[in-house]
């Protein structure tokens, strides 16, 4: 962050470093930025629908859920973030399912999902 403030990539590494420990009213704050400056990518919003589930504001998360599946309609989301959205949406079925289509096309960010608490669930 203090080499490049732009970069997406910190931005969102800021957001999860705030959420792993429960400090999720920080991490809202800091997932804005990240969401303006990417154009709400998928990773962003995955998070901000992890951070709203853990904060019981489940309402929050579907909403979140909603924007990427209907986004997907249009264009490439890939299944990972969606799945992890469901899930803090508590739509598991729906998680489960895409999990299972981010698995068969290979998507490598299944790999974090043991370390990112957005998908915990």
């Amino acid at each position: 962050m203090d080499l490049d403030a732009e970069n997406f990539l910190g931005r969102w590494a800021l957001v999860e470093a705030l959420a792993m420990p429960g400090r999720y009213e920080e991490a809202l704050v800091a997932v804005e930025p990240a969401l303006m400056m990417s154009g709400r990518h998928p990773w962003a919003l995955s998070a901000l629908a992890g951070i709203h589930a853990a904060r019981g504001a489940y309402d929050a998360a579907h909403a979140v859920y909603h924007e990427l599946t209907s986004r997907g309609k249009t264009g490439y989301i890939e299944s990972a973030s969606q799945a992890a959205a469901a899930a803090a949406a508590g739509r598991m079925e729906e998680a489960l399912s895409l999990a299972a289509e981010g698995a068969e096309r290979r998507e490598t960010f299944l790999l974090y999902w043991r370390a990112f608490p957005d998908w915990a669930a």
